[in-house]
C-alpha cells in the first residue's frame, strides 16, 4: 500500500513566499509615500497656522496701542502706549513678539501711514506677503489713526 500525504510542493512553497514579499514591499512603499505627504501637509498646515496667528496678533496690537513705529535698522515693530508696549523682531526664519514666536519664514513687508507707503516711522497699516514656502500667504493689519497719532 503506497499512501501518499497531501501536501504543497517546494516550488509552490517558493511561489507563495515569492509573492507575499513581493505584495508586502508593495504595501510598505506605498505607506511610506502616505507617510511622506502626511509630513508634507503637517508642515504645510503649520505654517498657514503660525502665519494666521501672526495676523490676529498684529491686528490686536495695532488697535490696542496708540502708536505703532518701524525701526528699520533693527527690523523692529514697536507697539506702544502711555501704559505700555509690545515689540515684534522680525528675522529671516520667524518673528518675535516679547515671549512668543511665530516661525514664518521669508516674508516681505510694506509699511503705510496715512495710505503713503513709508519704510520707517510711525505706521498704521501693514501689508505681509509670504514669499518663501507657501508664496500664496498674505495679510493686511491696520488701525483707525486717533487725535493721539498725529499730535506725536
Amino acid at each position: 500500500m503506497n499512501k501518499k500525504v497531501k501536501a504543497y510542493t517546494l516550488s509552490e512553497v517558493l511561489v507563495v513566499l515569492l509573492l507575499t514579499s513581493i505584495i508586502a514591499g508593495m504595501a510598505f512603499s506605498v505607506l511610506n509615500m502616505v507617510q511622506k505627504q502626511l509630513f508634507s501637509v503637517q508642515k504645510n498646515i503649520d505654517v498657514k497656522s503660525s502665519f494666521r496667528q501672526l495676523e490676529q496678533s498684529l491686528m490686536i496690537d495695532f488697535n490696542r496701542y496708540h502708536n505703532v513705529r518701524f525701526n528699520d535698522d533693527k527690523n523692529q515693530l514697536v507697539c506702544y502706549s502711555e501704559i505700555d508696549s509690545v515689540n515684534y523682531n522680525f528675522t529671516t526664519n520667524y518673528v518675535q513678539k516679547d515671549i512668543d514666536t511665530f516661525f514664518v519664514s521669508g516674508i516681505h513687508k510694506k509699511l503705510f501711514f496715512a495710505g503713503k507707503e513709508v519704510d520707517n516711522g510711525a505706521i498704521d497699516a501693514m501689508k505681509i506677503d509670504s514669499i518663501g514656502l507657501n508664496p500664496n500667504l498674505r495679510m493686511f493689519v491696520f488701525k483707525q489713526n486717533d487725535a493721539n497719532t498725529y499730535l506725536n
